[in-house]
């Protein structure tokens, strides 16, 4: 198995070199890149070259692996280490077939190489484009989502649409939802599982504690200190900030 590794963090090198080492004796690392523009001059190079698998970090210090795929086909598949959990949604349409969140643990990293194995064995030869049809097919989105939601209404239950729903708040440990109209719910879930229902073409987590929806936003301001806030309509309980760490998958998110 050869490997390339797309990592900007030498500890986190060193730590996948090890680990491939234990779990994979029989792979070859055949490059360890650590910029956008390293990556880019590597695979121009090397377009050719017998490439099997890639471990790529999102965000390097001078951008995204994102960045490195518009300027240079990324055409193996592609395992995601990543401390950043916003980009899943993205990842997976290039040609991700694992995203493994930071701290990765050996036995996630092996299962992610026994995946992209398993499928090489089942859809056979050196050509990944079998490979990467199948892992399209298993996840690209196919739009259906949560269409209604139970709600408490005062002491009844009652269904309401979620393109009603204009955001939802997690406060003291209870998970709220908003109308259009500005009533406020309360819903037996929390705001995790809310985030898995919901379209991420309509929704997005601009932080811990807050789901907007894309019509909901009226304007958004840029502050000192990276983060961004927004101005939803109907009003918030809170400022709603998109937190800093999430803001540049928030503007992608926007500018679609």
């Amino acid at each position: 198995m050869n490997i390339v590794i797309i990592e900007d963090e030498r500890p986190a090198q060193r730590w996948l070199h090890s680990r491939i080492a234990e779990v994979r004796p029989d792979a070859t690392i055949v490059a360890t890149l650590a910029s956008v523009e390293e990556s880019v001059d590597w695979f121009n190079n090397h377009a050719n070259d017998t490439i099997d698998v890639i471990l790529a970090d999102i965000r390097l210090g001078d951008g995204t692996t994102f960045d490195i795929s518009e300027a240079v086909p990324l055409r193996w598949p592609v395992v995601f280490t990543t401390s950043y959990d916003e980009y899943a949604i993205q990842a997976f349409t290039l040609n991700s077939i694992d995203y493994l969140l930071k701290p990765i643990q050996t036995a996630d990293l092996a299962r992610a190489l026994d995946k992209y194995q398993a499928l090489k064995a089942i859809f056979g030869g050196v050509d990944t484009s079998s490979i990467l049809a199948e892992v399209r097919k298993l996840v690209e989105p196919k739009d259906v989502f949560r269409e209604r939601l139970l709600v408490e209404a005062g002491d009844q239950l009652v269904s309401i649409a979620v393109t009603d729903i204009a955001f939802a708040y997690s406060e003291n440990k209870l998970t709220h939802v908003v109308t259009v109209t500005g009533r406020r719910h309360i819903v037996d879930e929390t705001l995790d599982q809310l985030e898995h229902s919901f379209d991420p073409r309509r929704f997005f987590r601009v932080n811990r504690k807050y789901i907007v929806r894309f019509d909901a936003i009226q304007s958004s301001a840029a502050l000192f200190n990276g983060t961004l806030r927004l101005h939803v309509k109907p009003s918030a309980p809170h400022d709603v900030t998109v937190s800093r760490e999430r803001v540049s998958g928030f503007k992608r998110w926007l500018d679609r």
